[in-house]
């Protein structure tokens, strides 16, 4: 039987080969979980059937947002069916980093996670340059955005 010795501690050739081969297994287990979590749905991720709207606010500034949620497209198509000088409400809603399908900036609002609103608190309301400049403050501190001024003003797709 061949041995061999770490430190103060003989160890047995299989098991040595034990060892190694569960070494093996712990990578091959890390590596599949890190590509399970990397595929997992997240906040960004986006369900089939999203329905996407643009919308305008002051400084004919455009920003884009999705949702699947039936009763958010409802309102999104009655808004529409109105003049646009009587469209009531706005889109209120979490935002977070990155593109995504909000090209025209850093930052966008998370998919399903927004909705109509007549009235909001003041805290949200804006434009969406003044995110873009101050992203770190609205991701991370506001959370949300909700632009007074925001009209939709077309349905641009579905997923």
């Amino acid at each position: 039987m061949e041995t061999y010795k770490f430190s103060s501690i003989r160890i047995d050739k299989s098991v040595q080969n034990y060892m190694v081969r569960l070494d093996y297994l712990l990578v091959i287990v890390l590596l599949w979980g890190v590509t399970i979590s990397c595929n997992e749905s997240s906040s960004t991720s986006i369900p089939d059937g999203t329905v996407y709207y643009e919308f305008e606010t002051t400084g004919d500034e455009h920003v884009i947002a999705g949702t699947s949620d039936e009763s958010v497209i409802k309102m999104a198509r009655e808004q529409l069916t109105l003049p646009k000088s009587e469209r009531n409400k706005f889109i209120n809603g979490e935002i977070e980093r990155g593109t995504n399908h909000n090209k025209s900036w850093s930052w966008h609002f998370v998919p399903g996670k927004w909705s109509f609103t007549e009235v909001a608190t003041e805290v949200c309301d804006g434009r969406p340059s003044f995110v873009e400049e101050e992203l770190d403050y609205w991701v991370d501190d506001v959370g949300r955005f909700c632009p007074y001024s925001a009209k939709v003003i077309k349905e641009i797709g579905t997923k």
